[in-house]
């Protein structure tokens, strides 16, 4: 092996033979009374970086740099080393990923969060290269989960789902570890409808009808929803507002299937929900849909003429999963997530299997996501505001 203190022939015959290294170009840079710099002993008795060996004749010092006895030209000496930076720093960073990314669902397993992200997983996948794991961490409605990725390392490998409730209503009505505005958005994944159903205790066929029944007969009105504040509760005090005011009683559920249950009983007698939970229901007979509440309707309400909240009181819920990753990764590994989200969004397989959970796709950029989550936290956070006075 080529020793260092010596002029480096060698490196010019190994790159010629398709060799050429960090260990090569330094020789080359020594080659015939140039200017000979090497890394030097510093690193012991074999340099790290060019891999050249220790020659005793050569004078030991301290110095990262030895010097040896051609030395023209300075100009050549900063090129060697310009050049030796770069191809080390190509050896030090690799490409974004190279290795596996949590994808974070705030809820537990089974739900339509949970669902979605076991769609969106493998569809990553594919285009990133590297395993999507998909991680429940329910708590808090969302906001526990939401809270660890907030102070989670910004190096895109951990990635969440952030829905409706846990970033534009949550942090109204309680303190939460995040600031929605800071957050990384990578892209908008979906949209969820929402449709208002009655059971048959009222006799209306459309929003209007429920409103005129609700002022016929006040204080009977009762609405079912899963929590504390959340989607159903606005769209509620929404249409009070934008009638004039109606007399509404809430009754809050523990789940879902428990809004359902109660107003199949007759507990209650009006929800706001999602048309997987309700549509069953409400093809059977059991339960009537009077009007969709949504900016989207989604694949199973395709057909239903059902009347619109915002042609007839002047508001719609928004309500979107967005994918979001830790305050201030780097654009380059955000831009390689919106890519893979954009393409893995427009596969026609990937459509049909969220479409089949109820939501559709409703793919936009990290900026625009961003963006229209903030609108739609502010629009929440004044119904909420006025509630809680």
């Amino acid at each position: 092996m080529q020793t260092y203190g010596k002029r480096g022939g060698s490196g010019i015959a190994r790159a010629v033979h398709g060799e050429f290294n960090l260990g090569s170009l330094m020789e080359v840079v020594c080659f015939s009374r140039i200017q000979c710099f090497t890394f030097g002993t510093v690193f012991g008795r074999q340099n790290i970086v060019t891999g050249l060996k220790y020659n005793p004749d050569v004078p030991k010092t301290n110095y990262f740099f030895k010097r040896t006895r051609h030395m023209p030209s300075k100009n050549l000496v900063t090129l060697g080393f310009a050049l030796a930076a770069t191809l080390f720093s190509g050896l030090a960073w690799a490409e974004y990923p190279e290795k596996a990314i949590n994808l974070i669902v705030p809820y537990g397993a089974g739900g339509g969060t949970d669902l979605s992200a076991r769609i969106l997983a493998p569809a990553l996948e594919k285009e990133l290269g590297q395993p999507v794991i998909v991680v429940n961490k329910p708590g808090g409605g969302g906001a526990v989960a939401l809270g660890t990725l907030f102070a989670g390392k910004p190096d895109g490998y951990t990635i969440a789902l952030g829905t409706g409730s846990n970033m534009t209503i949550i942090p109204h009505t309680t303190p939460v570890g995040y600031e929605i505005e800071n957050f990384t958005y990578i892209a908008n994944y979906v949209g969820w409808p929402f449709m208002m159903v009655v059971n048959s205790e009222i006799p209306a066929e459309s929003i209007s009808d429920v409103i005129s029944w609700a002022k016929e007969n006040p204080g009977e009105l009762v609405s079912a929803s899963t929590g504390g504040f959340n989607y159903h509760v606005v769209a509620m005090e929404l249409m009070s507002q934008a009638s004039g005011g109606l007399d509404i009683r809430n009754l809050p559920t523990n789940s879902t299937s428990e809004s359902l249950a109660r107003l199949l009983s007759g507990d209650a007698n009006i929800v706001v929900g999602s048309p997987a939970t309700y549509l069953e229901h409400v093809k059977s007979g059991e339960l009537r849909a009077i009007g969709i509440v949504s900016d989207v309707r989604g694949p199973l309400l395709e057909g239903l003429e059902l009347e619109s909240s915002k042609d007839v009181l002047g508001f719609e819920l928004k309500n979107t999963t967005v994918v979001i990753a830790p305050p201030g990764v780097p654009e380059d590994i955000r831009a390689r997530l919106e890519e893979a989200m954009e393409s893995a969004l427009a596969d026609p397989e990937v459509i049909a299997q969220v479409n089949a959970l109820g939501f559709p796709v409703q793919y936009d950029a990290g900026p625009v996501a961003r963006d229209k989550t903030l609108e739609t936290s502010n629009m929440f956070g004044g119904v909420i505001k006025k509630l809680t006075e």
